[in-house]
């Protein structure tokens, strides 16, 4: 009977510096940092005129908006980055492209007319040790009419204008494990939603026209918000000293209580 009540305060010890010793580490867990920003609306825009003659050419325009986000902070070396998903998702958008003129004339069987493309990609543009863009979106629309004079001394007009104004509803870039330490620091970073507007345009007047105007415009809007998820998994904490001591004084004291003791 004795022997189990001196083993007993022995045991109560080793159980008490395992306990320090487990409570001393952090259990490893999966979490989760959002961060969202909307964006302004960005345009691109261009036009073009003519008063006479065969015209041909190209769209060229850019709109950009640059937001910023606060890189991974690892607090100390308690979190380590697992994952960095970036996500654009779009609120309200349209890409437009129109074709207009007029013309008139002095004999019949002449006309006039001018098409439009507008070929715009959408892109964001991460700037983050060195720039990159991972995320682009391309959509098109077209516009094309003409018109004929029928009869001399009359004119025509025309007008022709074709919009898409749906874009996908979000998509997203989703980081490597090679690209992690990249956004890991006390600093920030940049995500550029920018619109790069191209596409054709031309027109053409046939002779024995006069006062002939033709006019090829398109034009690009966005606005939308962006989301970077950052997932990171606590990293163990280093158990105190104290506990470590605690735990080997009642191990040590398990192993003495386990010696037989002698007989008189």
């Amino acid at each position: 009977m004795r022997e189990g009540l001196k083993q007993r305060p022995l045991t109560l010890s080793v159980l008490t510096g395992v306990t320090a010793l487990v409570g001393g580490i952090e259990p490893a867990a999966a979490g989760f940092v959002p961060l969202s920003q909307s964006f302004g609306t960005i345009t691109a825009s261009d036009t073009h005129s003519s008063s006479s003659g065969q015209t041909s050419g190209d769209f060229s325009a850019t709109g950009s908006d640059p937001t910023s986000f606060n890189l991974f902070d690892t607090l100390g070396g308690t979190r380590a980055l697992t994952g960095v998903t970036v996500t654009v998702t779009s609120e309200s958008s349209n890409v437009e492209a129109t074709a207009s003129g007029s013309c008139a004339s002095s004999s019949t069987g002449v006309g006039c007319g001018a098409s439009a493309t507008n070929d715009s990609t959408f892109s964001a543009l991460i700037s983050i040790a060195g720039p990159f863009s991972p995320l682009t979106q391309l959509l098109s629309t077209t516009a094309s009419d003409s018109c004929t004079v029928g009869t001399p001394n009359t004119s025509c007009n025309y007008n022709e204008s074709t919009s898409n104004p749906t874009l996908p509803n979000q998509f997203s870039f989703a980081a490597t494990i090679g690209q992690l330490g990249l956004f890991v620091g006390p600093g920030t970073f940049n995500v550029t939603p920018r619109i790069d507007l191209a596409g054709e345009f031309s027109s053409f007047v046939n002779e024995g026209i006069f006062e002939p105007f033709t006019t090829e415009s398109a034009s690009t809007s966005w606005s939308g918000t962006i989301d970077v998820t950052y997932e990171y998994a606590l990293v163990g904490a280093v158990p105190e000293p104290a506990s470590l001591l605690l735990v080997g004084g009642g191990l040590a004291g398990l192993g003495f209580a386990r010696r037989k003791p002698k007989r008189n």
